[in-house]
Order: structure tokens, then sequence, then C-alpha cells
């Protein structure tokens, strides 16, 4: 006995594979590794698109290295995220990134992508020098009172505007390099007081490559500090023999000299000032130190009283001390008054043949300020001779 059984079954076909996009970042800010990023771990990151779905593998190559993470949803689509040693990407400049995605009938589909980059693990070149403080490098009491520029020059790769920070002491200031004919300078104002305080500066330069490596160079310059200054002495001698100026002296030039002392050199200057009158002269050497000697006209000695010099001198440092002193004197122009008189040369003043025949004694007086032990010269046609005043109980004679 025969029977047949029968039956229907629909099923449904899907041969069309699903659709998948990956996109990579750029590995850093700028796309580039520099030092510190090789130094750790990077976050390597991307999208997917089309028909990827949260959950699906992402394989993460980079030379021999392979990394595996999964497909998650943010804000902004489906994403991936896989942390890569910062070495293993300073050893490469690719990244192939690739997800695969199966529909719901089995179908799968790979897509990739590949994204180049640059490393940048060479760290820039910096130089720093510092110039001397001062002309002489020595810092002085003039210089020590007022602010003062410590300058300096940069080079290899520091850029115009890196910054410089100097230190002395324990105060540090701040500038930035700019640009000069003879190539990049950084200057910074410093209170003298704080150099006069200390000996050596401190400078140092950081600088940055395009790759974001940095650079420190470093200096150290030393310098002297005097802020002694000198000591100087001067004196002035008498004006004349008796510190008295008489007619005669008044009527021709006479030498001021002085002597000076203590730090004051040969060469310096002295100036003499008498009354409105200043002369200038300058120190020499002599057997017995360093003296002074300046030509002054009898007449300006006259009409004052008093004289007044001075001298400045500068030590290496160029500390200046100036010593200053003044000398009185007397001035004597009013002539003395003198009168003399002649005695009858014999009791009748006449010269018989017996006083002809022997010495006379010729005598007279002398008045007013004539004094004793002037002399008297007496001329008898063309006879002269002298004699002194003496003194008589009736005056002198």
């Amino acid at each position: 006995n025969p029977t047949t059984a029968s039956a229907d079954h629909g099923y449904a076909v899907d041969t069309a594979a699903p659709e998948a996009s990956i996109t990579i970042d750029d590995v850093t800010g700028d796309n580039t590794v520099n030092i510190a990023e090789a130094g750790q771990p990077q976050a390597i990151t991307g999208r997917v698109g089309n028909d990827v779905q949260v959950g699906d593998t992402v394989t993460v190559t980079i030379g021999d290295q392979s990394y595996q993470t999964t497909v998650t949803a943010s804000d902004n689509g489906n994403v991936w995220s896989v942390s890569v040693p910062g070495e293993v990407l300073a050893g490469n400049n690719e990244i192939h990134a690739e997800v695969t995605t199966t529909d719901a009938a089995g179908n799968p589909t790979t897509a990739s992508a590949d994204h180049g980059y640059a490393v940048d693990t060479a760290a820039p070149e910096a130089s720093i020098t510092i110039d001397d403080v001062t002309a002489d490098n020595t810092v002085n009491i003039a210089e020590a009172g007022q602010p003062q520029a410590i300058t300096g020059r940069v080079g290899n790769d520091v850029q115009v505007g890196d910054t410089v920070t100097v230190t002395i002491g324990d105060q540090s200031y701040q500038t930035t390099v700019t640009a000069s004919d003879n190539g990049n300078v950084w200057s910074v104002s410093v209170p003298g007081e704080v150099l006069a305080g200390n000996n050596e500066i401190h400078a140092e330069v950081t600088t940055t490559d395009a790759a974001g490596n940095p650079t420190t160079a470093t200096a150290d310059h030393g310098y002297s500090v005097d802020t002694a200054a000198p000591e100087a002495s001067i004196t002035i001698d008498d004006v004349t023999a008796d510190n008295t100026v008489n007619i005669a002296e008044a009527g021709q030039p006479q030498a001021i000299t002085g002597r000076v002392g203590n730090d004051v050199q040969v060469g310096d200057t002295v100036t003499v000032t008498i009354g409105d009158q200043a002369y200038q002269t300058t120190v020499t050497a002599s057997d017995n130190g360093n003296v002074w000697s300046v030509s002054v006209p009898g007449e300006v000695l006259a009409g004052n009283a008093q004289i007044h010099a001075e001298v400045t001198t500068t030590d290496a440092a160029g500390n200046p001390t100036t010593a200053s002193a003044d000398h009185g004197y007397a001035v004597d122009t009013a002539a003395p008054e003198a009168s003399i008189t002649i005695d009858n040369v014999t009791g009748d003043n006449t010269v018989n043949i017996a006083e002809a025949g022997q010495p006379q004694a010729i005598t007279g007086r002398v008045g007013n300020d004539v004094q004793v032990g002037d002399t008297v010269t007496v001329t008898i046609g063309d006879q002269s001779y002298q004699t002194t005043v003496t003194a008589s109980d009736n005056g002198n004679v």
C-alpha cells in the first residue's frame, strides 16, 4: 500500500556582503612622534563606518607588531582606540588598520586603511654665551648704583622669541631672544646692587623644534666687583718763602706747588682755584714723591688770600676719589716808608788841608721804616761806599 507525503519550506537568500570602512587619526597633534612621545605609550585612534558594528575587532599593525581592540560607540559615531608603545611608533612611520564585520547572514567584509606619520627624535642644538658685565668686566661704585644691561648671544637652533633665564645669586630674570645684525642676541636689565653682591652669572635658554623636542643650553660667566674707592690726599706749599706776596712777587708769575699722596697717580689732574680763576696741571714724579706745580700770575695772587686745590684719581675699576685742600697766605704790596739825611762832612761842612789828608766819617740818620742792618750806599763822584744802619741813643744812624 503506497503513501506519499510532501512539504514546502521557504528560505532567504543574502549574498550581499556588508559594507565597511575604517580611518586612522593622526598619531599626535602634529602627526610627528617626538622624543617625549617616543618615551611613553600613545593612543592610536580612528573611526569605522557603514555596517561595522560595536564590538567588531580592529587589528592595528605597526612594523612587525600587531595590536587588537574593539569598536566602541561615541557621540560622534563608532570609534576605536589602541595603546601602542612610543618606541614602536618611533621605529616605524606607517600604521595599518583593518576591521572585519559580519552581517546577520554571516557574510563578512574586511576594510583596511594605512596612515603615514613622521618621526623626529633628534633634539635641536642650542648654545648660549654671556658677555662681560661691563667694559672691564668689573662692577665699580657707579655701576653698582644703577641698572646694568646683561647681554649675550645664542646660536645653533635657538629661535627668536625663545626664553632666556638669567640667575645671579638668588635672583632670576627672564627675557627673550631677539634678532640683530650679528645674529640672535639677548639682553636683560639687572640692578647694580645685585651684581655687586655676587660674582657670577648663570644663563640658560630652552628651544623647541617643530616636532616639540626641547633642548636647554646653559653658560656661566664670572666677573669682579670693586666698590672700594681709592684714597687720595693733596697739600699746598707756601706761596713764597715767607708765604706773603710782596710787590715784586705780585709783578711776576709764581709757581704754586704741592704734594699728593695715597692712591693718587702720576698724570692725575690737579685743579687750582684762586678767587674766580682756575688753573690745571698734572701730577709728576719727584725724588720725594708725587708733586704738582702750576704757574699763577702774581697779580691774581695779590688780589686774593687763599688757594684751593683738588685732585681726582680713578682706580683700575673706574672708581673716582677727589681730595682737596685750602691754603691761606698774606699779601703785602704796600711799600715801606724810608728817609735818610746826611750830616755835614766836617764841623763847618768845609774840607780843609788837614781834613783832606785823612779819612773823614760821613754820617747821617735814617727814619720811618728803615731798619738796623739795612744797607746805606754813599756815592761821592765816581766812588761808592757801603755801610749798614746801626742803632744809637738818638735813633738809627
